[in-house]
């Protein structure tokens, strides 16, 4: 993904896990990496994706 601003690749500051409304997600924080550009060092976006959580015992996992 690209800054929208200077338009270099963003770089993933940060990760972890949430939930909302009953769902677990994994969240990841994206920053600028263009020292030149007003979006440097910022938080530009986070994405969430959605993470399906099983029960391994009731799947007969280990």
């Amino acid at each position: 993904m690209k800054c929208p601003l200077c338009d270099t690749e963003m770089i993933i500051s940060g990760s972890g896990y949430v939930t909302r409304g009953g769902k677990f997600y994994r969240k990841v924080s994206l920053d600028c990496r263009n020292r030149n550009c007003g979006n440097y060092k910022k938080t530009v976006k986070e994405e969430l994706t959605e993470l399906s959580v099983t029960n391994e015992e009731a799947e007969g996992g280990e």
